[in-house]
Order: structure tokens, then sequence, then C-alpha cells
């Protein structure tokens, strides 16, 4: 019984970094993409003809999306 509990544990371990690791790999050109989406987000954003407070509300924003999609990857 201890032996299948032992051989259980390690199949969920090995499954687990299996899971964990394999989207990484891919993962590795994911802060490229969020930096241009930020780049252009910023840009957009000052581009704009509205009042500079609109401004700064859109430039925060930029600055949330880039933070959220760096820490998705």
């Amino acid at each position: 019984m201890k032996k299948a509990i032992a051989f259980v544990l390690a199949v969920f371990f090995l499954l687990s970094a299996a899971v964990y690791f394999a989207p990484t790999a891919g993962a590795q050109i994911m802060p490229d993409v969020c930096y241009n989406n930020w780049g252009r987000c910023r840009y957009r954003a000052l581009d704009l003809d509205v009042a500079w407070w609109k401004v700064a509300v859109l430039l925060t924003l930029c600055d949330l999306s880039l933070g959220k999609c760096i820490m998705a990857t």
C-alpha cells in the first residue's frame, strides 16, 4: 500500500512539473508582445487630442495592462 501511495504521489509530482514548465518554454516571446502592446498603447494615448487628465488616465491604464500581461506570462 505504501508503494502504491508513493507511486501515485510521484506521478502527480511529475505531471505537475510538466504542466508548470511546459508553458514557460513558449512564453519566452510573450514579454516582447507585452512591451510592443505597451508601446503602441502609450503612442496612441499621447497622440490623442484630449484633456491632459484623460491622457494621464490612459497612460496609467497602459501601465496597468503591461503589468497584467507580464504577470500572466
